[in-house]
């Protein structure tokens, strides 16, 4: 896995445009903490939609890294974390556009449907001349209440609550050798 380095100065960016889309973003290294250098970054943004029912996507990410020197190489260790919660608007059956439940696409039959998600990476790298390692952990969690019928005028009774949720591990090691009489 390979990140960024680092910044040669802090930055910040903000947006805005429509259906409430806004997002700021900030990041920086610091030099000198200890023997290494830490990079942080993080964001903020917000969507609507065009829907009838907003779709409120609120989504909060970040990102740190500590690089130091091991040896004739670096030992880096990073942290990646996101969060995110929506009311979905993607799922309208084609059957209902055009009727007193959804006048168009742009309808949300169940204002009651919710999402959200989160995700948190860990990574160490060790990187020499002849060789580097790298181990992480991953844990991430989805879920979704919604309604794929429609067909209780209340939203209630043909709800269904999707979800994912699982850890990755990983290790990966590498050694170059010299072959032949070099």
């Amino acid at each position: 896995m390979m990140t960024i380095k680092g910044y040669h100065r802090p930055w910040a960016s903000a947006e805005a445009g429509s259906y409430g889309w806004r997002r700021v973003a900030v990041g920086g290294t610091v030099h000198d903490v200890g023997v290494g250098d830490l990079t942080l970054v993080a964001q903020a943004k917000t969507y609507d939609g065009p829907w009838q029912e907003t779709e409120r996507l609120r989504h909060y990410s970040g990102f740190a890294k500590y690089s130091m020197p091991s040896g004739a190489g670096t030992l880096e260790a990073s942290l990646h974390a996101y969060r995110a919660t929506w009311h979905p608007t993607e799922q309208i059956p084609e059957r209902i556009i055009g009727t007193a439940l959804c006048a168009d696409v742009f309808c949300s039959p169940d204002p009651s449907a919710r999402g959200e998600t989160t995700r948190q990476v860990a990574n160490i790298a060790v990187k020499q001349p002849t060789w580097r390692a790298n181990v992480y952990a991953q844990f991430y969690d989805w879920s979704m209440l919604s309604n794929p019928t429609y067909t209780d005028p209340d939203g209630t009774s043909a709800q269904i609550k999707q979800f994912d949720r699982h850890w990755v591990l990983g290790l990966s090691a590498q050694k170059k050798k010299k072959l032949g009489n070099r």
